[in-house]
């Protein structure tokens, strides 16, 4: 490790390791759980990861977090200029990706792979000693000096503000782009903030809801004389082998009829990200077609907007559909060998690639015939997967389906492999099975 480094930690993340923070499901198995309590100075073990594919946000590893920070006394790097969207784009693809463990591999990709019709917007995790703090000022300007369309997300952990007693939610919105500015990052250029782990009470529970509502409105308006700026949430993931939707559906229907919010959110929001973590035994079904393993992967990744728009909605469904049509985006796995965690793919790299892939084909497609998502998709990252080798292979992947489907011409296939044929997105996986339960939601 470079002393730089070590010298940077020391300051930027203390000793201490992150404290509990969860969140009550609501029985769905949909937990706002934002990160296991890890200390990774002290060297003592590891505790468990709590079970089940919810939105597990594991303490980053200090090294691999802060490697593209640069030296402690070294100043900010420039902002590269933003280049122009060229006219022969058809679609835009606005990315944005969730990295709890560091983001410096997938980000060299974007950019050695950058496409002139994307921008790409690099979630930084909160300080672990305290996450209420985003971290900064050389994170955010190193993401922004990258060649092309490059912003920094500043990351609001939901947990650990609810912990916070002494201020309303607007308040603590409010608080939180003051703590962006002091950090360094620049929403006039379009850095934005990322509201991750909204938890499941979301759903069910008003007084939640009115939380959220003002949050966002605090996001959005920042301290006196800010610029206003719209950001991104991230709701908890709802596991993609669910398969009783008893609770969780009925929750999700009340949520989406409820006017007010979704009109509000229209005024605040930029991206609003469904997690939604593949999972390779639900997709990668031996024997099928690209056809069937795509139809597979939209009706998890796209199931609360389908549900607005779905066949016998109610009319109190249009605030939401409208907003969805606009701002909806599925936030999808590129997290590799995790058990438990993010779509639960223990799997070879090779088949991992073909899954990410899929996954890209299958948005890309989709947005062929619905108003939703338009050219939005997003990735979770690992930056500790396998070896420096594998993961910088798997961020290829990612960053070359990504640039080559949404390129001046580009086409799903062309997420597959740049001939345009489906080789590349034909994963195989002994004993996965579809789970067909989340057809559900295109009728109401």
């Amino acid at each position: 490790m470079r002393a730089s480094v070590l010298l940077l930690l020391a300051l930027a993340v203390g000793c201490g390791g992150d404290p509990a923070a969860s969140t009550e499901g609501e029985g769905d198995g949909d937990t706002g759980v934002a990160d296991a309590p890890v200390d990774t100075t002290s060297g003592a073990d590891v505790p468990e990861l709590p079970e089940g594919d919810a939105a597990i946000f594991p303490t980053e590893d200090a090294e691999t977090v802060l490697e593209d920070a640069g030296p402690p006394d070294a100043p900010p790097p420039k902002d590269y200029p933003l280049p122009v969207i060229p006219s022969t784009c058809t679609r835009v693809a606005r990315v944005l990706t969730v990295n709890p463990n560091g983001w410096g591999t997938l980000l060299d990709a974007f950019e050695a792979n950058v496409s002139p019709c994307a921008e790409y917007f690099v979630h930084l995790p909160a300080f672990s000693g305290d996450k209420t703090l985003p971290r900064g000022p050389l994170q955010p300007a190193g993401v922004r000096a990258r060649k092309g369309r490059f912003f920094a997300a500043a990351d609001f952990d939901w947990a650990a503000w609810a912990a916070r007693t002494d201020l309303s939610w607007f308040d603590k919105g409010v608080e939180f782009r003051k703590r962006m500015g002091g950090a360094g990052y620049d929403v006039v250029r379009g850095d934005v903030w990322v509201v991750r782990g909204l938890p499941a009470a979301v759903r069910s529970d008003a007084a939640t809801r009115t939380n959220v509502r003002d949050l966002l409105r605090g996001l959005f308006t920042g301290p006196t004389g800010a610029k206003t700026v719209m950001g991104a949430v991230l709701v908890a993931n709802q596991p993609h082998e669910t398969t009783d939707f008893g609770t969780y559906e009925p929750n999700l229907k009340t949520w989406t009829v409820e006017t007010a919010f979704w009109s509000d959110a229209t005024k605040y929001v930029r991206f609003w990200g469904q997690e939604a973590f593949t999972s390779s035994t639900r997709v990668c079904v031996a024997g099928q077609t690209l056809a069937a393993r795509s139809a597979r992967v939209n009706a998890f990744v796209m199931h609360p907007a389908s549900l607005a728009s779905a066949t016998g909605a109610p009319l109190t469904t249009a605030n939401a559909r409208s907003f969805f049509g606009g701002k909806y985006l599925p936030m999808m796995t590129a997290f590799w060998k995790s058990p438990g965690q993010y779509g639960d793919n223990d799997i070879g790299l090779d088949l991992m690639k073909k899954l990410v892939s899929l996954e890209v084909y299958s948005v890309r497609a989709w947005q062929e015939t619905h108003t939703f998502p338009g050219g939005r998709l997003g990735f979770a990252w690992d930056e500790s997967a396998g070896t420096p080798t594998e993961r910088a292979d798997l961020a290829l992947r990612v960053a070359s389906s990504i640039r080559d489907a949404y390129a001046p011409g580009g086409t799903a296939l062309r997420a597959c492999n740049t001939a345009g044929t489906a080789a590349g997105c034909d994963c195989t996986l002994a004993g996965a099975a579809f789970n067909d339960g989340w057809n559900t939601f295109v009728t109401w």
